[in-house]
């Protein structure tokens, strides 16, 4: 039983390499479309997946205040990925735009209101140990 589910996880761990990859890479080749929406209700339903994601990360953190014995290393793993997250969506959103002819800004927004607030958390709880 033991392998079997040591199996399934990896596949599960897996199929989101390939989903990452899909994603962040091949988003405009052919496997990676979405032909059956139209640009509005992809929007919607990339948005409404973005923000799941962003519940997960929030979930991380509640899950560290529901386990005291774990805590350190819980915050941790998702304030990573919160910091993370913050410099990728900073760095993308001021690739975004239909005028490449115009340069382009880093928006600061993301890094503010995500990172910097995910590395002030990992800094103090650091100090704390």
């Amino acid at each position: 039983m033991k392998t079997l589910i040591l199996v399934l996880i990896s596949l599960v761990g897996l199929i989101h390499i390939y989903f990452l990859i899909q994603q962040m890479f091949r988003w405009e080749s052919a496997s990676g479309k979405f032909t059956n929406f139209t640009e509005k209700q992809l929007t919607k339903v990339l948005a409404g997946n973005q923000g799941l994601y962003n519940g997960f990360l929030a979930a991380g953190i509640i899950w560290g205040w529901l386990s005291p014995a774990y805590s350190l290393q819980i915050w941790t793993f998702f304030l990573t990925f919160i910091a993370i997250a913050g410099v990728y969506g900073s760095v993308t959103l001021s690739l975004g735009g239909d005028a490449p002819d115009k340069p382009r800004q880093l928006r600061p927004l993301a890094i503010l209101f995500q990172t910097v607030p995910a590395v002030i958390a990992l800094i103090c709880l650091r100090i704390s140990l």
